[in-house]
């Protein structure tokens, strides 16, 4: 049960919610021969009733709902140990999600009409926005005809309301079978070898956005090779790893302006993308108090097909189609006569996604007697740049950077107690 108010960088919110959710998972498993097992269930159960109220001084949002979710999943696991080094696996999972969601956002969004588009006299809201129609009339605004925006009757300020009503109520069934296969041999006892290829599926949902108030199921495709090696009685440890991962129908949320000039936080299915590197994980143990660490990952991450509209923020302002720039900074075509955008981020660089990430670390320990001992430690993390922005604009390109941490620490030889001090980048 949730009953706060907050303000958080000087922006107040209220929730009123209910969750209830629970769940039970049954497994057996066993052995037959050169076979092992595992059959399973899992029955998911979730409710939540909320009423949120957001405040932005010039943005007010109020929002009810009730969700419920329920899911059904069945899943098996067949592993036959063809040799004492030699595995071979399979697997797979059915799962059936049924999602029930009813609700309404009322949204108002204050818009200055001064040619200057300076409006110095405008009256914000108060803190309490749970009914909003009742808070402009107290504030001076009239709405005089329903779907129109609010005006000031006192004639005091250029600012108009934009206030709208969006139920947003729908069910959603989707089911989908994944699996996976793979293969592990042992050529020595400290070395194995694998490949795997398995499926992944994360259900859709709903969303208070007229520009997608339902989203679908996201599904990917991972595969997997690698080895993991221990050399020189277990003083080196090397892992090695390819991947290439396959997201399809990818869930992507960001900020959008609706047809009615509201700002909505959106979740869609956009397009498509292809995730592939490699990665080096290595462990050293040179001496017998001295531990070093390196690891070393490569990324290509590309968006595929990544196309969506979005709304023309030149009509919302009645200038000709296409005179204000996108927020998105893609390519871009005005669609005749909708009041929208197609945008198409295809072929780019995926969001916070380093093409090379670099983490090194080391442990110096000192024997000070045979009851304390002394620990240096350090380790630096390294990144190119990255987006890490939707709008793809240059105030969000996180530069390449390092960072750096140290510790020092005095421990009981058994490890019973120790204290240490340390310095986070």
């Amino acid at each position: 049960d949730l009953d706060y108010v907050s303000s958080i960088g000087s922006f107040s919110s209220g929730d009123q919610e209910k969750d209830d959710q629970y769940s039970i998972e049954a497994r057996l498993n066993g052995k037959v021969g050169p076979f092992d097992w595992l059959v399973g269930g899992l029955y998911f159960n979730e409710k939540v009733n909320a009423d949120v109220q957001v405040n932005q001084i010039v943005l007010g949002v109020n929002q009810r709902q009730d969700f419920r979710n329920i899911s059904y999943a069945g899943f098996g696991s067949l592993k036959w140990n063809l040799t004492d080094t030699l595995r071979i696996t399979g697997a797979g999972r059915y799962t059936q999600d049924i999602k029930k969601f009813d609700g309404s956002a009322y949204t108002a969004t204050a818009i200055c009409t001064s040619p200057t588009r300076l409006c110095p006299n405008i009256r914000r809201l108060p803190s309490d926005v749970s009914n909003l129609p009742a808070v402009l009339n107290s504030l001076g605004y009239v709405q005089f005809a329903p779907n129109t925006p609010f005006v000031d009757v006192t004639g005091t300020s250029n600012v108009i309301w934009s206030a709208s009503n969006l139920p947003v109520t729908g069910r959603q069934a989707p089911s989908k079978f994944t699996y996976r296969g793979a293969i592990e041999f042992e050529p020595r006892p400290e070395s194995l070898l694998y490949a795997s290829v398995e499926t992944g599926y994360r259900s859709g949902g709903f969303s208070f956005s007229s520009i997608a108030p339902q989203y679908g199921p996201e599904t990917i495709t991972a595969y997997t090779i690698g080895a993991k090696n221990r050399f020189f009685g277990n003083k080196l440890q090397l892992n090695l790893e390819g991947f290439i991962w396959k997201y399809k129908n990818q869930q992507v949320t960001h900020i959008g302006f609706s047809a009615a000039r509201n700002v909505e936080y959106v979740t869609e299915n956009i397009g498509q993308s292809t995730n592939k590197g490699f990665e080096v994980d290595m462990t050293a143990r040179p001496l017998r108090n001295t531990t070093l660490h390196a690891d070393v990952q490569y990324l290509d991450a590309r968006n595929d097909d990544f196309v969506f509209t979005e709304t023309d923020p030149s009509a919302l302002a009645g200038l000709p189609a296409g005179t204000i720039p996108s927020v998105t900074n893609c390519p871009r075509t005005v669609v005749p006569n909708t009041g929208l955008y197609q945008i198409n981020c295809s072929g780019l660089r995926a969001q916070r996604s380093p093409t090379w990430t670099l983490n090194l670390g080391a442990e110096q320990a000192f024997d000070l007697s045979s009851d304390y001992r002394l620990i240096l430690a350090g380790n630096t993390h390294f990144q190119t740049s990255s987006i890490v922005n939707f709008e793809r604009r240059a105030f969000g390109i996180q530069d390449s950077y390092w960072l750096s941490d140290a510790s020092l620490t005095l421990a009981a030889a058994d490890d019973s107690w120790s204290i240490g001090a340390f310095v986070n980048n």
